[in-house]
């Protein structure tokens, strides 16, 4: 599909409101977001959340005016050890099972914890900035399931959930993929490979 497809696709079906996207875990180490198209054709609104200050501070060096991050930790609300490894995108609530990470050149390496940080963690159906979701996107190394815990009903109007989940758990307690995918059925959607 071309550019000036795409424009006049958006003209026809002239949307009530700009599409809603939540980003938990926006830390940008993986390239673009699947959503940057529908940003850089001004159809979305993004709010992402990173508890990584430097990460954060990077997000918010490069924002749009449809770009809202914010600090907060998203799970189900509770207290929990942040663990801060060696490798940005290896942070997470939960903690790297070493024994895993051997079996991947360079994992162990940089999943190696380097400081745990008590914090509050806050639900996703707490979060005041959000009037609702058409889109989440999750890459919280492990802590996905956490999240659905505490959406309460913030998940009723998505069309879209993408993931970060793993055949193999690569953290203790992470939930696998297929108990996610149960996860998510259970909430009423079906998942796609």
């Amino acid at each position: 599909m071309t550019d000036a497809t795409r424009s006049q696709l958006a003209l026809l079906l002239r949307p009530e409101h700009l599409t809603r996207v939540v980003d938990i875990g926006a830390n940008p180490i993986d390239g673009d977001p699947p959503y940057k198209p529908l940003l850089a054709r001004r159809l979305c609104r993004v709010v992402g959340f990173e508890a990584q200050p430097e990460a954060l501070a990077r997000l918010d060096a490069a924002k749009s005016d449809l770009e809202t991050y914010l600090p907060h930790a998203i799970a189900d609300g509770q207290r929990r050890t942040l663990h801060v490894c060696a490798a940005s995108g290896m942070t997470s609530l939960l903690e790297p099972d070493p024994h895993v990470l051997s079996h991947f050149p360079g994992l162990a390496e940089w999943g190696r914890v380097l400081e745990r940080r008590e914090i509050d963690t806050v639900a996703l159906s707490a979060v005041p900035e959000i009037d609702g979701i058409e889109m989440l996107k999750m890459d919280l190394q492990g802590g996905e399931r956490a999240v659905l815990d505490g959406a309460g009903d913030t998940l009723a109007e998505a069309v879209c959930i993408q993931l970060d989940v793993s055949f193999v758990p690569l953290y203790k307690g992470q939930a696998t993929y297929g108990e996610m995918d149960l996860a998510l059925r259970a909430r009423g959607g079906s998942s796609r490979t």
